[in-house]
């Protein structure tokens, strides 16, 4: 993968997606994927791809309450801004 002309990462995946993670807002990146075998690749599709401006906006009034002996339910307000949020993340 290269961001602005520098080569910044290499994968290798067994599958037909990968999760790529730790990337700059507003940045754009040439990705490349080829297929590769023991000792071949094969010439790779490339695509240009332009990460959001900025991060999503926090969830808002976040609240919690038991569920019984082992389990919390969770609830809290989408931001206004809410149009480039794709999911949550619950830690």
């Amino acid at each position: 993968m290269k961001r602005n002309g520098t080569h910044t990462d290499c994968v290798f995946v067994v599958l037909w997606q990968a999760d790529v993670v730790s990337v700059t807002p507003g940045t754009q990146y040439s990705v490349t994927v080829s297929a590769v075998s023991s000792s071949v690749s094969s010439p790779g599709v490339s695509r240009m791809i332009h990460t959001n401006e900025s991060l999503p906006s926090r969830p808002l009034t976040l609240e919690g309450e038991a569920v019984g002996s082992n389990g919390i339910l969770l609830s809290w307000t989408m931001p206004s801004d809410a149009n480039n949020i794709d999911g949550y993340v619950i830690r």
